[in-house]
């Protein structure tokens, strides 16, 4: 394919390892520019991944005719303002996720790439797992034989832990950044609910939008158990009438990342638990227990590769016109709703429980 030409904004630890390092490698990406506002740490990077042009703003990078696409890899209080010039200058965007922490600011995005004809995704790394991919694979293939029944429940759990697995070698200068615009959180989202909001936009949305790529359907909120902001569960119901439990946690230990979804059907248990998303060459373990006419336990393997890696590809690829976007922001925006929605339910609950 003929070169992309790619742009980045921010140079953190994520910035380096989990993208930049990534386009570097791939064929058919041209490393473009570079938009870091601490100053020797745009240099120093540059210099590594052999970025021609540095500058210290989003707006001076936007203002560069020859980038056609750029990475986004910033706090998401910071991507509405950032995303919202890009998108106006022209450029194919991806961000990390969450895409933003204020539902009505993302819909004036996703509307304003849809009105420009642009590729706006959203960094859901686990749509691109080969073991994830696996596992939609046989979902899609076996609803349609039946063999495994009615789809009753559908558990999906986060309790942390390790997530870098040492992949933590990256350029740091110490230097303090600049002061950037930062998106409020909605107005009616109390402070004492602020910390459990903001869980579920950095950890739990990750899950909230795997699900939805899995079933190929949505589901609404029931109900939330809170306890604390690292112990709660919710509860919701898809269209076709499964019962979903979220269940999030605190760090139990710390030597691996305790993450992962199950499947239960009427004759079927199907699980997956998910690698640390920093481990190269990683990918989810899945696993199906079969109890029809031949009962069976099968552990298939997926191709060993890294999601962050399938993801860059595949953006390269979608903005270059080859490929349909895996992850639209579109999708981001239902599960900012989603994310909403068991605010306004816990809140709700909360204050009947004060009357």
């Amino acid at each position: 394919m003929d070169n992309l030409n790619m742009g980045f904004v921010g140079a953190g630890r994520m910035g380096q390892l989990a993208h930049i390092s990534n386009y570097f490698e791939i064929e058919g990406c041209r490393m473009a520019a570079l938009a870091e506002g601490k100053a020797e740490l745009a240099r120093k990077v540059a210099e590594k991944y052999a970025i021609p042009k540095v500058y210290s703003s989003h707006r001076q990078l936007a203002g560069d005719a020859d980038v056609q696409a750029v990475a986004v890899v910033l706090q998401a209080d910071q991507n509405y303002a950032v995303v919202k010039d890009l998108l106006n200058a022209g450029k194919h965007v991806i961000t990390e996720k969450p895409m933003g922490v204020n539902l009505k600011n993302m819909e004036e995005l996703v509307n304003l790439a849809e009105k420009k004809g642009l590729v706006y995704q959203v960094g859901y790394m686990k749509r691109h797992d080969t073991g994830y991919n696996l596992l939609k694979k046989s979902l899609s293939e076996y609803s349609v034989t039946g063999e495994f029944g009615k789809l009753q429940q559908v558990r999906l759990w986060c309790f942390c832990g390790e997530w870098i697995y040492k992949l933590d070698r990256f350029i740091r200068t110490g230097e303090k950044p600049p002061e950037s615009p930062r998106e409020e959180y909605p107005s009616w989202i109390p402070g004492s609910l602020r910390g459990f909001y903001g869980r579920l936009l950095n950890i739990e949305i990750h899950l909230i939008n795997l699900l939805r790529f899995l079933i190929e359907e949505d589901f609404e909120i029931e109900h939330v158990g809170y306890t604390s902001d690292s112990n709660f569960t919710l509860t919701a119901n898809t269209a076709s009438g499964a019962r979903v439990v979220f269940e999030g946690g605190a760090v139990v230990t710390n030597h691996t990342w305790y993450e992962g979804v199950e499947f239960f059907f009427d004759r079927a248990i199907l699980k997956a638990d998910s690698a640390p998303p920093m481990l190269r060459q990683g990918y989810a373990g899945i696993e199906f227990s079969l109890q029809g006419k031949e009962k069976r336990f099968i552990r298939p393997l997926p191709e060993a590769r890294w999601a962050f890696t399938e993801q860059a590809e595949h953006f390269v690829r979608s903005a270059a016109g080859k490929e349909k976007p895996v992850s639209p922001a579109s999708e981001g925006l239902k599960d900012l709703s989603f994310c909403e929605s068991a605010v306004r339910r816990l809140l709700s609950l909360q204050n009947g429980r004060k009357l």
